[in-house]
């Protein structure tokens, strides 16, 4: 829902640009300043931003070692009867308060690490087989 808020967004917004970029031109042409209109353009519109790409397939992510200690804890908080707010603020103090030495800390840690690994593991291997897949539709277009 979101990505598809951000495209309509952005292309309003380039569509936007468009017409004003077009309107500066026109308007330069009629005063007989066209070698005006690229200054202009470049200094009173500010281009949008590019969209960036979303990734659709591929491994995804691991959480950090913050977020694993969230999961792990927020429903403890929340049968206390707690708001959302209130719940991650909590959980914000509880992480801090844990020293960087503690046994808890350091689990949460080490399942990070070893998520991180075979995420790593996962995108290697993810891009041999699209290498392999673009390869193959290559020799079928041949």
């Amino acid at each position: 829902m979101a990505s598809e808020m951000a495209v309509h967004v952005h292309s309003f917004l380039l569509a936007d640009y468009e017409s004003k970029k077009s309107l500066i031109r026109q308007i330069c042409d009629e005063l007989d300043s066209a070698e005006w209109a690229e200054d202009l353009i470049t200094k009173y519109l500010v281009k949008p931003p590019k969209m960036k790409k979303v990734k659709k397939d591929g491994p995804k992510r691991p959480k950090n070692a913050y977020m694993l200690f969230c999961d792990d804890n927020r429903k403890k908080l929340q049968d206390k009867g707690l708001k959302m707010t209130e719940v991650s603020k909590e959980l914000g103090k509880m992480w801090k308060n844990l020293e960087d030495d503690s046994k808890k800390k350091k689990y949460y840690v080490e399942k990070n690490k070893k998520l991180k690994e075979k995420y790593l593991e996962e995108v290697e291997n993810f891009g041999k087989k699209n290498k392999e897949e673009t390869e193959d539709e290559e020799e079928t277009e041949e």
